[in-house]
């Protein structure tokens, strides 16, 4: 697995840039949600920054070999950074992987209790050190749990910093600081 990050550009990038990276990576073969270019003027820095931080993951020639796609891809975004992480396997030891999820927060952003409260499973024990590590972790692994649709984020039961259960898997988790940016990177598994 590869977790890439790019600083945020200082300026908009130009519609010819993006035409130009979005139809690099239709060439890749990645799926159309991904590539297309939001409409919405606002996101389309986010959105340039997030897919050449991809493209440059996938180039790498340590990790892009036979033209492989990874099999997992999560993209996440902060005011500070983008942030990508790819999976080119199925397994991960004995277990299946299921989904990959990946987070960024600014390390400074405030995350009120009532917050904490709200995402926190009903029978959770575990109490990570800060809240922003709590949100960051329940975020990513939402999105790692393939059947995340019609469930909540609460649903994720952490037994400590670096396992957690959803109801239809478990969860293990990474967490990296990079440019006063905490990353959460969850991998799901069977």
């Amino acid at each position: 697995m590869l977790c890439s990050w790019t600083k945020h550009l200082k300026t908009r990038p130009d519609t010819s840039s993006c035409r130009a990276l979005s139809s690099r990576l239709k060439k890749l073969g990645i799926p159309k949600q991904i590539w297309l270019i939001p409409k919405s003027p606002h996101k389309v820095g986010l959105w340039y920054s997030s897919r050449s931080c991809l493209e440059k993951s996938l180039q790498n020639k340590y990790v892009f070999k036979n033209n492989e796609l990874p099999k997992f891809f999560s993209v996440s975004h902060s005011s500070q950074i983008s942030v990508i992480a790819v999976c080119f396997n199925n397994q991960i030891g004995n277990n299946s992987i299921l989904g990959l999820g990946v987070d960024t927060e600014p390390k400074s952003r405030f995350i009120t209790n009532k917050l904490i409260q709200r995402i926190t499973h009903k029978k959770q024990k575990f109490k990570f050190k800060s809240h922003i590590k709590a949100w960051c972790a329940a975020e990513a692994a939402f999105k790692a749990d393939p059947n995340n649709q019609n469930r909540v984020i609460s649903e994720t039961l952490f037994l400590n910093s670096q396992t957690a259960k959803r109801p239809t898997c478990k969860i293990v988790l990474k967490h990296k600081t990079q440019n006063n940016s905490l990353i959460s990177i969850a991998i799901s598994t069977t």
